[in-house]
């Protein structure tokens, strides 16, 4: 068996890096994700608020949104989001790099005892 440790596909230090990035993985993509949601409902709440602003110079509704979304107050309450929800979507890609090379070490390990059982 010693001799097929070489000759792995996947390799020990990938199996350890996925298996700290599941470890540390949950708590950082949970946290992203609540994160996404309060900059999302942040966004929200600065556009409803420009949009009844007494400086919003709009009369119909459509019109009150299109000018409250070109304030920069909305731009940078929306990027803010924006950045979170990208935090969120690389911690939940990062996850199922981590439990694909997993699985993959654990499909390689059944081959190889099924391999050894042959002998």
């Amino acid at each position: 068996m010693a001799d097929n440790l070489s000759n792995r596909f996947v390799k020990s230090e990938w199996v350890d890096l996925a298996l700290n990035v599941m470890a540390e993985g949950l708590e950082r993509t949970t946290g992203a994700s609540g994160q996404a949601k309060w900059a999302e409902h942040e966004a929200r709440k600065t556009k409803a608020k420009l949009m009844l602003s007494e400086h919003n110079p709009e009369k119909s509704a459509a019109m009150r949104e299109q000018w409250a979304v070109c304030q920069p107050e909305y731009d940078r309450a929306y990027k803010k989001y924006c950045d979170a929800h990208a935090a969120e979507i690389d911690g939940k890609d990062q996850s199922r790099k981590a439990e694909s090379i997993i699985s993959a070490w654990q499909t390689e390990e059944r081959i190889i005892a099924r391999a050894e059982q042959m002998r």
